[in-house]
């Protein structure tokens, strides 16, 4: 037995592994600790607890291990038919639910209770009586066949008539917002403007906010505009289109179609811009072509501008110039009879009061390169007198002081009239000073000084000693003053009678035209001095 006992200076095996143990303990790291506890654990579940059963058997209870809860159950085919079919249903009764809405959205809208809803809104908006015909509904757009407007008489507007509306809606709409879109407006409109005939109704400023509609744009691609119930200015066939600028108004955009003015030709519009804030209007620019008939082959565009109260009685001037230009389009169809030629530059203004149905008068000066009289008998007679000359075809083309043609252009409900009118032809041998007035009956009324070089004269024995032609030997010229008279259809003058070629011809009665007086063409009130006519002062009647 001695023997089995190990020596005293050995420590026993056990007593050594557990100062080895204790010498290597704190070199376990934290993960190491837990993962032994997770093993120990496994370890006793899987060999179980030794139970002693109640019929005194032994047995070994063993611990279940729970299913991951992240692991799906394995679905069985009955399962899977169950749950598409389920997804199916709702899916079906979505969109049964979906289409029902949109049907009573869609069939709500196109009621004859909401165009009724959508006509008051309008009337309250623009204090007319509206009535819209043909409305139509479509999801993302909307029809309207024509609308109306009437407004009574305290307005400035009387009536608007829009045909063939449509414009794109916002879906939002449906579900209770303003009727809003990027744009609405119709192909042709006619509208009626003019003064109130009554105190009433303002024009009032409304923000943005308040507008019942809320289209990006409204517009129009053929409108008709007359001022006033004469139509002596219009718009035919323009495209306009209207729109509200934040802290600006409302704003008037427009091209295409023509600019219609009794007396003046028929102008096709470039461009224009208008705004309407604070009860006036803001005529940005207004810029008109030539005439389609027009002979310059490179002009410029006749520009308006100004600002226009709308105060009843209130006189308004707006800023009217253009460059190179047709005169025959500048002068107006009943003047373009008896001149044309080609203008330089030419400025004034359009001068109305607000409220009239005609504008005042319209003065421009003007300055011309090349200038025909035509239709005029003393032509001819010039012709028949100094048949050496070649007067056949007589153009001026300068000044009397050796600069451009010049004269002033006015125009009055009246008539049109050319003022102040200076030229010279064949190198300065031929100069005319003078005017002409054409009634609106057609009628003519004028004088012009002829200064002829006293060679033409003194060359023709039939001549030299006409009394009638003495001239003057200092200045060189003879002067011969004749009148215009006549119509528009058979234009004449007193020239063969001031050279006494032969008895004057018999003339028109006395009309309208002999007349006019200063005070019909005299000087105008607000304008700039250079544009105070002189016209026919010294006519002699």
């Amino acid at each position: 037995m001695s023997q089995n006992i190990p020596p005293r200076s050995l420590p026993p095996e056990d007593v050594q592994d557990s100062d080895e143990s204790s010498s290597q303990k704190d070199q376990y790291s934290l993960d190491e600790i837990m993962k032994a506890l997770r093993e120990k654990e496994r370890e006793k579940d899987e060999q179980g607890e030794v139970v002693t059963r109640l019929d005194g058997s032994i047995a070994r209870k063993v611990k279940r291990r729970k299913r991951r809860s992240g692991q799906q159950e394995k679905a069985t085919p009955e399962k899977e038919k169950k749950r598409v079919l389920l997804k199916i249903i709702i899916a079906a009764v979505l969109l049964l639910m979906l289409a029902l809405t949109a049907l009573f959205l869609m069939l709500n809208q196109n009621s004859k209770s909401y165009r009724k809803k959508l006509e008051i809104s309008a009337a309250e908006w623009t204090g007319a009586e509206v009535e819209l015909s043909g409305f139509k509904r479509l999801p993302l757009s909307a029809k309207i066949n024509r609308a109306k407007f009437s407004w009574p008489e305290s307005y400035y507007l009387r009536e608007f008539e829009l045909k063939n509306l449509s414009g794109d809606v916002s879906f939002l709409t449906f579900l209770g917002a303003r009727p809003s879109g990027l744009q609405l407006g119709g192909t042709v409109g006619e509208m009626v403007v003019r003064m109130p005939d009554s105190r009433g109704n303002e024009l009032e400023s409304i923000e943005e906010s308040e507008f019942p509609f809320l289209f990006e744009q409204y517009y129009c691609q053929a409108l008709d505009v007359k001022f006033g119930e004469g139509g002596t200015v219009g718009l035919k066939g323009a495209s306009a289109s209207l729109r509200h600028i934040s802290n600006e108004g409302f704003q008037v955009t427009i091209d295409q179609g023509t600019f219609q003015f009794a007396g003046w030709q028929d102008f096709p519009i470039s461009s224009g811009l208008l705004r309407f804030k604070n009860n006036t209007i803001d005529l940005k620019s207004f810029s008109l072509e030539p005439p389609d008939d027009d002979d310059v082959m490179l002009s410029s565009n006749l520009k308006i501008s100004g600002e226009i109260p709308l105060i009843s009685g209130k006189q308004v001037q707006l800023d009217a110039s253009t460059g190179n230009f047709s005169f025959s389009g500048l002068i107006g169809k009943k003047l373009a009879r008896l001149f044309s030629g080609s203008l330089i530059e030419s400025n004034g203004a359009i001068i109305f009061t607000v409220g009239e149905s005609q504008v005042d008068e319209i003065v421009m000066n003007f300055t011309a390169d090349r200038l025909k009289m035509e239709s005029f008998p003393f032509l001819s007679n010039l012709v028949e007198l100094f048949p050496d000359r070649n007067l056949e075809e007589l153009e001026f083309n300068k000044g009397l002081v050796d600069s451009a043609i010049k004269g002033v252009l006015r125009v009055r409900p009246e008539g049109v009239a050319i003022e102040n009118l200076e030229m010279m032809a064949q190198k300065g041998n031929i100069r005319i000073k003078g005017g002409v007035v054409v009634a609106d009956s057609g009628e003519i009324r004028g004088k012009i000084a002829m200064s002829l070089n006293r060679v033409f004269v003194t060359n023709r024995p039939n001549l030299a000693n006409n009394p009638k032609l003495e001239g003057s030997k200092e200045s060189g010229y003879v002067n011969v003053n004749f009148r215009l008279k006549g119509t528009i259809d058979k234009p004449d003058d007193t020239f063969r009678t001031e050279v006494g070629m032969e008895a004057d011809l018999p003339g028109v009665g006395r009309s309208f035209v002999d007349d006019i007086d200063d005070d019909l063409w005299g000087p105008l009130q607000k304008t700039e001095p250079d544009l105070a006519p002189d016209i026919l002062r010294e006519q002699e009647e």
